[in-house]
């Protein structure tokens, strides 16, 4: 008790520093601050004669001299801004320095944000360096604002990444695999219907883009040609939901959804090609179904009717091979009996064969050709 009591009272007397040490020390800082700068000679003097110019600045360095109050509300509207840096904020000549970063003025902003952006290094970059050398009031918002309208930037920045696309695997038999999507042209609703072994189109209008529609109409469609062992269909942009027993619970578990956005399949050229006789249709006042007929029957190499056909002769109408069905046949009765059993015949057909050789030697009538006689030399 009497030891304690004895060191209480026997404290070490510190001597007090003069203000001449402390003015030392303050210059010795503020010279230490101004060693770390980047910033040239030339440009602090600028610097420092728009701050005297800036009525803001100067009511934030009146401020800084006499002290913040210690409610925000008792502070100039203009200066609530730096009330939460208040500790920080310190004078320097005519300069303003938060730690060692300086003040810009509004009216040299500008000239600032163009030596930040002079690489084009992009957003996050230019305020990782603005941070280390300069302080004002919403310089992050200045600095995105000036590089969305950089030119340069919005011309040469990185494009997204596109989705990969999906390989799908060529059926054997027709009507096998189907690929099936809802689409909207001029206010009208349709469902298109494509078979993956023939590309052959199915268009059908939608009276109402619900389910019970949707269903009437795939209904009506695989009634002629079957019902597929596959279906692909790609997600509406509704996300229209079909019931999953909406073909006597049948195929639902086959059942593989697309993205919408992005062509996955390479099948985009079906919604070109039918939409564009569902244009002509309309500006003629004329009917889908003979247009779709040509489409289906005429093409360069082998039409999708003729793909389904049991010949290749144009004038036959009637799809004769077996159809799927709820209790399908053996898959011998399902191929075609065309010449070409898969769509990719016509390619992996040889050249040197007389037949091929001959088809060259015919005019698109059917007339014979004489075929020119071989140079002796």
């Amino acid at each position: 008790m009497f030891i304690s009591d004895m060191l209480s009272r026997a404290y070490l007397k510190e001597k007090t520093r003069s203000d001449e040490q402390i003015e030392k020390d303050i210059h010795l800082f503020v010279n230490q601050v101004e060693s770390c700068w980047n910033v040239k000679e030339y440009k602090l003097r600028q610097i420092e004669a728009e701050t005297a110019k800036d009525s803001n600045l100067q009511d934030l360095r009146n401020q800084i001299l006499n002290g913040f109050p210690a409610k925000r509300q008792n502070l100039k509207k203009n200066l609530h801004e730096f009330y939460p840096n208040s500790e920080e904020l310190s004078v320097h000549g005519e300069l303003i320095l938060k730690g060692t970063k300086t003040l810009i003025p509004q009216s040299m902003r500008k000239e600032m944000l163009q030596i930040l952006h002079t690489s084009h290094a992009g957003i996050e970059k230019s305020k990782q360096r603005a941070k280390e050398s300069i302080f004002g009031s919403k310089v992050n918002k200045d600095i995105e604002d000036y590089i969305n309208r950089c030119s340069v930037c919005q011309t040469l920045r990185n494009s997204k990444q596109k989705e990969p696309l999906l390989p799908v695997e060529v059926p054997t038999l027709p009507w096998n695999t189907v690929g099936l999507d809802v689409f909207t042209l001029k206010r009208h609703d349709y469902l298109l219907c494509v078979d993956y072994y023939s590309k052959y189109p199915e268009v059908s209008k939608l009276n109402t883009k619900t389910a019970q529609g949707i269903i009437a109409a795939i209904k009506t469609i695989l009634a002629r040609h079957g019902i597929p062992c596959k279906d692909f269909r790609k997600g509406d942009k509704v996300r229209v939901q079909i019931k999953k027993k909406w073909i006597e619970g049948k195929i639902d578990d086959k059942h593989h959804t697309r993205s919408y956005w992005i062509d996955t399949d390479n099948n985009q050229t079906a919604y070109r090609h039918n939409t564009r006789f569902i244009r002509h249709d309309k500006s003629s006042q004329s009917h889908l179904t003979p247009s779709q007929d040509d489409s289906r029957s005429h093409n360069l190499t082998q039409s999708p009717s003729e793909k389904l056909k049991p010949s290749n002769h144009r004038n036959k109408a009637s799809l004769t091979q077996s159809m799927h069905s709820s209790s399908p046949p053996s898959h011998d009765l399902l191929q075609s009996h065309s010449s070409a059993s898969t769509p990719m015949a016509d390619t992996q057909t040889s050249r040197d064969t007389p037949t091929v050789q001959n088809a060259h030697y015919k005019t698109k009538c059917g007339r014979s050709i004489k075929p020119p006689s071989k140079l002796t030399l």
